[in-house]
């Protein structure tokens, strides 16, 4: 294929689909060379390092207010290589994202909507620019209005009615909602996602939605209706042999099943996570997120075996793993309850270790960054920070942390959380016996809410 298009002068046309394919399949080492060269062809060359990328969003955000984010009216001539350099612009923002580089991702989804609008009429890549736009809006609150761009997106997929750019958009929009706690909606797009990539062969759009419907699932507690997703995405990516996304899928029910006490399947799973992670192209390509998750439950696996040293090892690196990460994506919320466990359940053995207590304080000021983006990762850094003023001896603080960790989590909906601040009030020596006892009962009556027994990590 790749010599028939370039025999008949269509290189741009072969690189453009060689890097959304490659994309696709998660090989994202390979996808990147297609993927600028397309950029370069139809645009100019792309923006490298962090600092250029940095004033490259930036110039791109004064070229976007400029234009109010409306399309031009006439369409240039070199419509078609415009729009080849949005897309490929917008799909690197895709891997951006994946690979949590937050200024890779604002320079290159602001880039590829600009050449949208710059290309005129109504596109495909028009209302993926919209979407990606909202995308960037939850991290530059004050200066993109995300809700905006993301009711722009849907009007612009509506108006196509085209099934592909309907499942990309909506699945956008999910993640868009699900990363501000509105998880109604965030469900109800990835059901719209889902069901318009079914219709379109969008395999990797139907991944990712399903995906983001058990990351809510998750968050709010409902850890076996979750499973159930995870493990058709994980059959999905394997029956395409796509590396990635059975990663993202073994690590989602990893944690499904460390909350549901499903040992003996987390020791399967936990082996599989391993069995990818030997081959060098799967370990080049994961996000960070994956193998954080690896030493998270590879730690608390250690732990249950009475294996302190290596579960130290594993949790100090999920940590400098964490500590590399700029802006953590919204699925980083998540783990920080499971790398908490492993902390105080490390510091139950080994009570005066110094790079324990610093891990501890890590966590508590990496979960208020978190809670700074992420509304729903309030209750998380309510936890974290007790945790840390606990260690302190503080433990009139600490209480008060875990208090508005319970308010935080029933606010958003997340029982769990509060499952996990109740159980730590109750097992506070300095509060009353009644008010431990009632916080027992609270703990117990929400597990039993979401039909669970109290997670085993939590006692390690």
């Amino acid at each position: 294929i790749r010599d028939f298009c370039l025999s008949r002068g269509l290189g741009d046309v072969y690189r453009d689909s060689a890097g959304e394919a490659l994309r696709s399949l998660g090989n994202f080492l390979e996808a990147e060379p297609h993927l600028k060269a397309v950029m370069m062809a139809g645009f100019r060359r792309p923006a490298e390092g962090t600092a250029r990328r940095v004033v490259g969003a930036l110039a791109a955000y004064a070229r976007l207010q400029a234009s109010r984010g409306q399309p031009r009216a006439t369409e240039p001539d070199n419509r078609d290589g415009l729009l080849r350099a949005s897309r490929a612009h917008l799909t690197f923002g895709e891997i951006c994202y994946d690979r949590q580089d937050t200024p890779g991702l604002l320079y290159h989804a602001l880039v590829g909507m600009n050449l949208a609008l710059r290309a005129g009429g109504a596109s495909a890549e028009l209302a993926r620019g919209y979407a990606g736009t909202a995308m960037i809006g939850i991290h530059a609150k004050p200066l993109i209005d995300g809700d905006r761009f993301r009711t722009l997106a849907v009007e612009a997929a509506q108006a196509l009615g085209n099934a592909a750019t309907t499942s990309w958009v909506y699945m956008v929009a999910s993640n868009y909602d699900f990363a501000l706690g509105r998880w109604d909606l965030a469900e109800e797009e990835a059901h719209v996602s889902v069901r318009a990539a079914l219709a379109s062969r969008e395999i990797k759009d139907w991944e990712v939605s399903v995906s983001t419907l058990g990351n809510i699932r998750r968050l709010r507690g409902h850890f076996r209706a979750a499973d159930a997703v995870d493990q058709e995405v994980f059959e999905s990516g394997r029956d395409r042999g796509v590396p990635q996304v059975m990663l993202w899928a073994l690590t989602g029910r990893l944690k499904n099943m460390t909350a549901c006490n499903e040992i003996d399947e987390c020791d399967r799973l936990l082996e599989r996570l391993r069995a990818l992670y030997r081959d060098d192209l799967n370990r080049l390509n994961a996000a960070a997120s994956n193998e954080i998750a690896l030493r998270v439950f590879s730690c608390l696996d250690h732990l249950r075996g009475q294996r302190d040293a290596e579960a130290k090892t594993d949790l100090l690196r999920a940590a400098e793993l964490y500590a590399g990460l700029r802006d953590p994506q919204v699925y980083m919320v998540d783990p920080i309850g499971f790398i908490l466990d492993a902390i105080r359940a490390l510091l139950r053995r080994q009570p005066k270790d110094a790079s324990l207590a610093k891990a501890s304080t890590f966590f508590a000021k990496k979960s208020a960054a978190l809670a700074g983006i992420y509304p729903a990762a309030q209750a998380r850094r309510e936890l974290a920070r007790g945790d840390a003023a606990h260690l302190r001896g503080l433990a009139d603080r600490a209480a008060g942390h875990w208090r508005r960790a319970v308010a935080a989590a029933m606010a958003y909906e997340m029982p769990f959380d509060a499952a996990m601040a109740h159980h730590r009030l109750s097992s506070l020596p300095d509060l009353p016996p009644g008010e431990r006892a009632e916080h027992a009962a609270r703990c117990a009556e929400r597990l039993t809410g979401l039909g669970l027994a109290q997670p085993q990590c939590w006692t390690l």
